[in-house]
């Protein structure tokens, strides 16, 4: 896929009810063996009137029960996660994306796999075609990692 020319995104929520720090680590590194070009992760959110909501609800482990009428804020932690504290689940999403998201890791998962050593090799009939997609990719891992550091910080400020 990938010597065609094609970017590869994965998404990926975590704080399910069988995710733990070792499994949200297994993420990270499946990102890296696979080389994905592209790696979101979301912190799941209970929706109101969706199953997942109503389950956390009836088990008693939502914070608040109304909390979309709150300050919300991407990737805040609504409920107690099943196997893990808050602490642990927000602890190990930031770990997760630091790792991700280091200029060494962004290069290895792009470059990787080519036929060629040389990264802008002629894959896809169009050099220039392949630099740009390469060039974005690394554009967009930035903006993520920018994305990410800050929402450390709304970690450090709210919890």
């Amino acid at each position: 896929v990938k010597d065609a020319g094609i970017v590869l995104t994965g998404g990926f929520l975590v704080g399910c009810d069988n995710d733990t720090p070792d499994k949200m680590r297994r993420t990270v590194e499946f990102v890296m063996d696979t080389g994905l070009d592209i790696a979101q992760y979301y912190i799941i959110v209970p929706w109101p009137k969706t199953a997942f909501y109503e389950k956390l609800k009836s088990e008693g482990r939502l914070f608040d029960e109304k909390w979309w009428l709150k300050d919300f804020y991407s990737q805040q932690v609504l409920f107690r996660p099943l196997q893990m504290t808050k602490e642990q689940l927000v602890e190990s999403f930031i770990e997760m994306t630091e790792q991700t998201y280091t200029v060494k890791s962004i290069l290895n998962r792009l470059f990787r796999g080519s036929k060629s050593t040389d990264p802008w090799h002629k894959v896809t009939g169009n050099r220039r075609n392949n630099l740009l997609k390469k060039c974005g990719a690394v554009a967009l891992n930035l903006a993520y990692r920018e994305v990410y550091q800050g929402q450390k910080k709304l970690f450090a400020e709210r919890m």
